[in-house]
């Protein structure tokens, strides 16, 4: 999920723009086609007649009708509005109701495995689409081969293999090349995009994603645009550019939204909250989740409904809502339990209750769930799960008297593994609790510094230096070491109005300063924000 390129670049492939004066009126026919059927939703074969008049106006061939039952046209125009609009199980019984000559028909298993896609059985569709790739040559059909390559490509790379995903797409771009479907051509370029960004290879991405946008601007597809924004934002998210993210994340949703294409918009909303929370920005984040949670009552794809349901924890308890936010983990975790859904997303569930109960104070506890994530979180994620996990397992054992030292040698390999700005700042902090605790100052400090130096060259990312601070700061005040502290402290006062964590920063520095009005001032902002949290109880007595 991705940068936003905000011009449409002139040099663009001549095979996107190139397609004809009579390709042209197909492709204006087609997204008129998909504009009355979105409006129509509930009025299929409506749209249907109107977009088949449109054909002949044009003097473009209408599709061909199965024999017998319901035309196929209307049977496949019925799945593809039921699967826009997240009625799984309407187009799941639609795809069961066509007559056997229907089923095998090559448009209607692409459609099927598309709706076994959308309801995460992911396993399911791309065994449907590589039987599918057998049957449908490229003489034969070359757009709803590519078409194939293109959905087996976004499978691939939901599991996270980049690398296949990136050569499905290639097979796509290849058999469109000659212009035979603009719209599907800026598709497959945009999902390139995501599986290059994926791989780091931003230059590359950004191109494709020029091409997407050419493609799709000129066959005037504006649904498929909104798509393509949120991947763009989605790779802002990857470059730390959080502040630039969220606003693309939030106009995507909502257009996405008042087409009632309720997946996409919790996926995009979900994009924004977690932007908002990496920024401490929790009371924007909070606008959010009521969207979050109605959405996710319509959305079959249990992954995607049981991720944007982590979001409200997340949101709930950086908001002071702690009952509830431990409600809704433990009923999470229950379903997590229940079904075969992606170990990325059992694991952050680990993440989450482990920083909750670490701020609880349950150590033993907290190192059990923080061990189990640290187990199943093998790839860097972009919101910091992996990373910020580190800082939790050592932390938790620390205080709860595990082998902190042998977690912080692994952690130090996986930075190695991938040197990205997070996996330093992370890896530092997690080495500075354990030398602190070891007593080893000079290291200590050496460690802090080192992850503040990091946090200042990333661009300042919220989340990260509030970490960076805090760690440094605790461990300048217990060292005495206050002129420092007060520099160190500087570098997070604007966010604490609007963060709790972040209150606690010149509440600690003042207590130990012994600056009285100050510190009552601090200890009044931080109680405003602390919802159902407590301050600490040494930081609320009056400094001596």
């Amino acid at each position: 999920e991705r940068r936003i390129a905000r011009r449409r670049q002139r040099d663009v492939p001549a095979a996107v723009g190139a397609v004809g004066a009579r390709a042209q009126q197909r492709a204006c026919a087609e997204r008129v086609y998909e504009t009355v059927e979105v409006a129509c939703i509930v009025h299929v074969e409506a749209a249907t007649r109107a977009a088949d008049a449109l054909a002949d106006r044009l003097g473009l061939a209408g599709a061909p009708l199965a024999a017998g039952g319901t035309p196929l046209r209307t049977l496949l125009q019925r799945i593809k509005a039921a699967t826009l609009s997240d009625r799984i199980d309407e187009a799941r019984r639609l795809v069961e109701s066509a007559t056997p000559e229907q089923r095998a028909d090559p448009e209607l298993r692409f459609r099927a495995a598309k709706v076994d896609a959308q309801a995460g059985r992911s396993a399911d569709a791309e065994s449907a689409l590589r039987a599918l790739l057998d049957d449908v040559g490229a003489e034969r059909d070359p757009v709803l081969r590519a078409r194939v390559f293109d959905a087996l490509g976004v499978i691939a790379l939901q599991r996270g293999d980049a690398v296949a995903a990136e050569k499905n797409h290639d097979e796509a771009i290849s058999l469109l090349a000659a212009g035979r479907d603009a719209v599907q051509l800026g598709k497959a370029y945009g999902n390139r995009a995501a599986a290059r960004l994926a791989q780091h290879e931003d230059e590359a991405a950004l191109r494709d994603f020029a091409r997407a946008r050419a493609a799709l601007a000129d066959a005037g597809d504006a649904l498929s645009l909104a798509f393509l924004d949120a991947n763009l934002a989605a790779m802002d998210m990857l470059r730390d550019r959080y502040r630039d993210a969220w606003p693309i994340f939030e106009r995507a949703a909502l257009k996405l939204e008042a087409l009632r294409i309720d997946y996409a918009a919790l996926n995009d909303w979900d994009a924004a909250a977690q932007s908002h929370l990496l920024l401490l920005e929790p009371a924007a984040a909070s606008r959010i989740e009521p969207r979050l949670r109605a959405l996710a009552g319509r959305v079959a794809d249990p992954a995607l409904r049981i991720g944007a349901g982590l979001t409200r924890v997340e949101i709930l308890a950086a908001n002071g809502a702690s009952a509830m936010a431990r409600t809704l983990l433990s009923d999470l975790r229950n379903e997590l339990a229940r079904g075969d859904l992606p170990p990325a997303l059992v694991a952050r569930a680990q993440a989450i209750e482990a920083r909750l109960l670490l701020a609880d104070g349950d150590a033993t506890g907290a190192m059990q769930a923080a061990r189990n994530a640290f187990a199943m979180l093998t790839d860097t994620d972009d919101a910091r799960v992996r990373e910020r996990n580190w800082l939790t397992l050592v932390r938790a054992e620390i205080a709860g008297g595990g082998n902190a030292a042998k977690s912080v040698q692994l952690i130090g390999k996986l930075r190695d593994a991938a040197p990205a700005p997070a996996a330093r700042i992370y890896a530092a902090l997690a080495a500075a609790e354990l030398d602190r605790s070891r007593g080893d100052d000079d290291a200590a400090r050496a460690a802090f510094a080192a992850a503040l130096a990091d946090a200042d060259a990333n661009g300042r990312v919220p989340i990260d230096m509030l970490a960076a601070v805090d760690g440094f700061l605790r461990w300048l005040i217990r060292t005495g070491d206050l002129a420092t502290a007060s520099g160190v402290a500087e570098r997070v006062m604007s966010w604490t109005g609007q963060s709790y964590e972040a209150s606690l920063v010149p509440l600690r520095l003042y207590h130990a300063a012994g600056l009285a009005s100050a510190w009552s001032a601090a200890l009044a902002n931080a109680q405003a924000l602390a919802g159902e949290r407590r301050v600490p109880a040494a930081l609320a007595a009056p400094p001596r």
